[in-house]
């Protein structure tokens, strides 16, 4: 599933310039040793609904 996360993120040539490949893959490793597991995202909730 990484891999598809990663190509998703290759197919706008504006982030492709930020984001390679290999420190896609580093942050979703750091993120996933946080959360205890392999691979991991994050989200930032823009909409809270009370």
């Amino acid at each position: 599933m990484i891999e598809v996360g990663v190509d998703v993120v290759g197919v706008c040539t504006k982030e492709k310039s930020i984001f390679n490949r290999a420190y896609l893959k580093a942050l979703a490793t750091l993120r996933g040793a946080t959360a205890g597991c392999e691979y991991a995202e994050s989200f930032v909730l823009l909409k809270e609904i009370v």
